[in-house]
């Protein structure tokens, strides 16, 4: 049996998947913190499954939400820590999305991918035809304008359509069975972490981070 966490964004999602019979929960708010373990309670109930019935642990990884991703990140490791004999995923969110968008269309040509991060910039993957990531950065929206004015390269946009709307960018919408194929083929690939390798996929550094560096130039400036 699988448990599969995504709260990466402000959709908190719950897939727990028993060899075909699923649950599953969505709230849409960025309360995280507070809601995952009851809602992980709450999907453990109406299957009647508890912890220990969990295999394997899915949950994304990033790029996405700073704090959501360490949200989902730390509860399992948590998890990890008490619960022995368990397997875990690692999900990179830019993977899931190229994943699900080569399974619905006929992709003859590389193809760009962009999850929001915040109003001017973006969460950027390059993919091939086969939908393999080749590129992750992070790019404003001035970068994705000459980028995509350059290559002509089909845009596919999570989470931010209403920002893209000049550059005819296609919206991605995941289904919960993109969550269950992709994560049947990581098991399939044996793509397991330890809870030591399991950690948040940043493309960018956080406020404190940025702020921190801030203070260090301008100290060295004034030195």
């Amino acid at each position: 049996m699988d448990l599969i966490i995504d709260t990466s964004s402000e959709k908190l999602k719950l897939i727990l998947n028993n060899n075909g019979t699923i649950w599953e929960s969505e709230e849409n708010n960025q309360k995280h913190l507070k809601h995952l373990l009851p809602e992980i309670e709450k999907i453990l109930d109406k299957s009647n499954k508890t912890l220990n019935d969990i295999d394997v642990f899915s949950t994304i990884v990033g790029p996405g939400s700073f704090t959501g991703v360490r949200i989902g990140v730390s509860t399992v490791k948590a998890f990890g820590c008490v619960l022995k004999n368990k397997k875990y995923l690692g999900i990179n969110m830019l993977e899931l999305l190229s994943f699900a968008i080569t399974q619905k269309q006929k992709i003859k040509t590389n193809f760009c991918i962009i999850i929001k991060s915040t109003s001017t910039k973006f969460y950027f993957g390059l993919a091939d035809s086969k939908g393999k990531i080749e590129e992750m950065k992070l790019i404003t929206f001035a970068e994705l304008q000459v980028f995509i004015n350059k290559t002509k390269l089909p845009l596919y946009s999570y989470g931010c359509a209403e920002i893209l709307k000049e550059f005819s960018s296609i919206n991605i919408e995941l289904t919960t069975q993109d969550y269950i194929n992709f994560c049947e083929l990581e098991k399939s690939k044996k793509h397991f972490v330890s809870i030591l390798e399991l950690r948040p996929v940043y493309l960018a550094l956080s406020q404190a981070e940025e702020e921190l560096n801030k203070r260090l130039a301008n100290e060295s400036k004034n030195s």
